[in-house]
């Protein structure tokens, strides 16, 4: 029942962005605290009853939580040095001069924000926020149009504004995909943009119960409208039922840039869409070949971790059409559509 619910509520907030508009829709959206009750309730019986225990079940399987906590300190107490020199060198390339920035020395001093989570990383200064609180120590906070200004302003448990520059870490755990319009996922990546400090790590988990590579032109699209934003893409995983990525706020948009305009002939979309969208009829409908033409295209997008993925990588480089024919890499498992929220 709880999916049913969440799969409703989506479906009707992308209904009446049609028929009211985009700001109109979510607007009513948020001032309908019945459903969003009911939905966050669901939300949190789905993620704290049925994942966990599809976790427990499988102890080599990551939770979302856990990835985004190992991420984060792997890359403050480390990668970001090399990653922080990776683009010093681009930087002078390019003939841009970076000034001098302190360094990070563990993750434990981490001022992080997670969006639609309802869960807070242990070891981590962290702010749960949400339009729908699942708990008590979760903020109330339209991310989409809160104010960003010069310091955290919060009024009887609701974010009034969050601080620019401020944060280290800023988490969106299922948000985009809630999202009914594709400018409304890049207006929250770009006030993520404001919102963290200089090398700080926007972290993306949106849910995909496809097998590997089913929907590699939107994460790869993804990866490109973020660079063109000023973020570098440092870490991607596509776990049993979701997309884990990372991305870090480079020290000037041009860096990060140079990646997206290096490769800007594989862009599929320029905009954040997903499958959903093309339900719209602001979008226009892909051709009907293009789900087998751009899997093979962008094999150089599955995560190079993911043992299925490389698997199907080195399946499509030596024997492609052996992947063509087999129904076992096209099938995707009645059980596991249960946790597909998005794609």
């Amino acid at each position: 029942m709880s999916i049913l619910l969440l799969l409703s509520v989506h479906e009707e907030l992308r209904e009446k962005t049609v028929t009211l508009g985009m700001q109109n829709a979510w607007e009513n959206h948020c001032r309908d605290q019945v459903n969003l009750k009911k939905y966050a309730k669901a939300m949190r019986e789905l993620a704290t009853k049925h994942w966990e225990c599809n976790i427990k079940a499988q102890p080599s399987v990551l939770s979302r939580i856990e990835w985004t906590y190992i991420q984060c300190k792997s890359y403050f107490t480390g990668d970001i040095y090399k990653f922080r020199e990776k683009q010093k060198e681009i930087a002078d390339k390019m003939k841009f001069k970076i000034a001098a920035t302190s360094a990070y020395y563990t993750g434990k001093d981490c001022r992080q924000i997670e969006i639609a989570g309802c869960r807070k990383l242990d070891c981590l200064e962290v702010i749960a926020i949400d339009i729908a609180p699942g708990s008590d120590d979760v903020l109330k906070c339209d991310f989409l149009n809160v104010n960003a200004g010069n310091s955290l302003k919060v009024s009887n448990t609701e974010v009034q504004a969050l601080p620019q520059n401020y944060f280290d870490v800023i988490v969106f755990s299922l948000l985009l995909e809630y999202l009914p319009y594709a400018k409304q996922r890049l207006t929250c990546c770009k006030k993520a943009y404001s919102l963290l400090k200089t090398e700080g790590l926007l972290v993306i988990v949106t849910p995909d119960s496809n097998r590997v590579g089913a929907n590699a032109k939107y994460i790869k699209s993804w990866r490109f409208i973020l660079a063109d934003l000023g973020f570098s893409r440092v870490k991607y995983e596509k776990l049993p039922h979701i997309h884990c990525m990372a991305f870090r706020k480079e020290f000037c948009t041009d860096v990060a840039r140079r990646w997206a305009e290096l490769y800007r002939k594989n862009q599929v979309y320029s905009e954040m869409v997903i499958p959903q969208d093309f339900k719209s009829p602001d979008i226009s409908k892909p051709e009907k070949n293009e789900h087998e033409q751009y899997t093979f295209e962008y094999v150089d997008e599955f995560p190079d971790c993911d043992e299925e993925a490389n698997k199907l990588r080195e399946l499509l480089r030596t024997k492609p059409e052996k992947v063509k024919k087999d129904p076992k890499t096209r099938r995707e498992s009645r059980h596991e559509r249960r946790d597909c929220v998005l794609f």
